[in-house]
Order: structure tokens, then C-alpha cells, then sequence
């Protein structure tokens, strides 16, 4: 039984803001190191990024994307270093404590990864990413109750996502609360009849409260 984690297929870039504009000769290479990031020619992008880095060591903007690269090429201690620069330049920016989280995550460094989704959720309260992954998290160290809860609020922000109702079920059925996971089972399949996996679990459960004709 498993639950998922979002990893968006494209993590956002972040340009330059109002607030903290640099120089406008920075707005040209970070731009021409985004469109080859985009391009999917990474290796070329963190050399452009570099430059930026360089000419620019106060701009958080360049290591947040430059993190973005590396994580794209697997390359997840150095997307970590890169967040954690971006974060102390800009300790505000909810998204970059998303991406470490990610990074974190799949660099198995989860106690890490729990912590920047949290800190995610504090700045963002309504980002359903961070509670999904963090929900996630929970649910892989058997704190199921925190994962339900997790689950819980993604719901509550995005109610059309079949996903989260369907790991809100399996937290539930860890629990040994059946009849909460058959609702979630069937809320989760209302909203995508192709979560395959539903199917068997929502018969686990049926099961488990001797709807036998249900799950058979």
C-alpha cells in the first residue's frame, strides 16, 4: 500500500521581483540561462547560471534556478546547497523550501525534507503540494494520524484531486478505520476510475466491514 508524492514536471523558475530587482544587466543572461534550462540542456544552463551567480552573489533568484537545474540532473546536493542559499537571501520564498523539501526526499534525508515542507506550509499555508509530500512522509514512518491529517488539509485546498483522497484512504486503513477508508476509496474513484490501486485497496477495506458483495 502506498501513497504518492507530487514532483512537478516543471518546477518553477522565478525571475527577478519588483522588490528586489538588480541591475538590468542581470535580467538578459538569467533569462538566456532559463530558456536553456527550458530547452532541457541543463549542463548548458548551470553554466549560464554560474555567470549569474558570479556577477551577482546577493541574488537569490540565480541560485533558486540553478538548484532547479541541478535537481534535474539528479544532481540533489548540489539543488540543496543552492535552495539553502536562495532561503537565507530570501528566507520568505515558500517555494524554495518546496524544491528542498523534494531534493531532500529523494536524497533520503527525509527528517530534512519533513522539516522544509513544513516550513513551506508556514509561509504558503494553502500550497496542497507541501501537505501531499509531507502527508507522504508521514505515512512511509507509520505516523498515519499525521498523514490523515495532512491529507486531511490538501483535501480541504483541492477537493477535485482524486490523489489525495486515495492516500487519505490508505492512511485510514492503516488505522484500522475501514469505514472512513471506503468512503475516501470511493471519493477517490468518483474523481478518476482509473486509479487502478483504489480499486484493490477499496475491496481490503469492503472486506474489512463485511460488505463481502462490494468487494467481490
Amino acid at each position: 500500500m502506498k501513497v504518492s508524492f507530487l514532483f512537478p514536471a516543471v518546477i518553477a523558475f522565478l525571475s527577478p521581483t519588483a522588490g528586489i530587482s538588480p541591475a538590468a544587466q542581470v535580467q538578459e543572461p538569467l533569462k538566456v540561462a532559463i530558456e536553456l534550462h527550458e530547452a532541457g540542456k541543463l549542463a548548458e544552463a548551470v553554466a549560464e547560471y554560474d555567470k549569474v551567480v558570479k556577477a551577482h552573489p546577493k541574488l537569490p533568484e540565480a541560485y533558486f534556478n540553478r538548484g532547479n537545474a541541478y535537481y534535474d540532473l539528479g544532481l540533489d546536493q548540489q539543488a540543496i546547497k543552492d535552495y539553502g542559499s536562495a532561503i537565507r537571501l530570501n528566507p520568505k520564498d515558500a517555494e524554495a523550501y518546496y524544491n528542498r523539501g523534494n531534493a531532500h526526499r529523494r536524497a533520503k534525508i527525509f527528517q530534512a525534507a519533513l522539516s522544509d515542507y513544513s516550513s513551506a506550509i508556514k509561509l504558503n499555508p494553502e500550497d496542497v503540494r507541501s501537505y501531499t509530500n509531507r502527508g507522504s512522509l508521514h505515512f512511509d514512518s507509520q505516523r498515519y494520524e499525521a498523514a490523515a491529517k495532512d491529507f486531511s488539509e490538501a483535501i480541504r485546498i483541492d477537493g477535485k484531486d482524486a490523489q489525495n483522497f486515495y492516500n487519505r484512504a490508505n492512511a485510514h486503513l492503516a488505522l484500522d478505520q475501514k469505514e472512513e477508508a471506503n468512503r475516501d476509496y470511493d471519493a477517490a474513484l468518483a474523481r478518476d476510475p482509473n486509479l487502478a490501486d483504489a480499486y484493490y485497496n477499496r475491496g481490503i477495506a469492503y472486506a474489512g466491514v463485511k460488505k463481502f458483495d462490494d468487494a467481490i
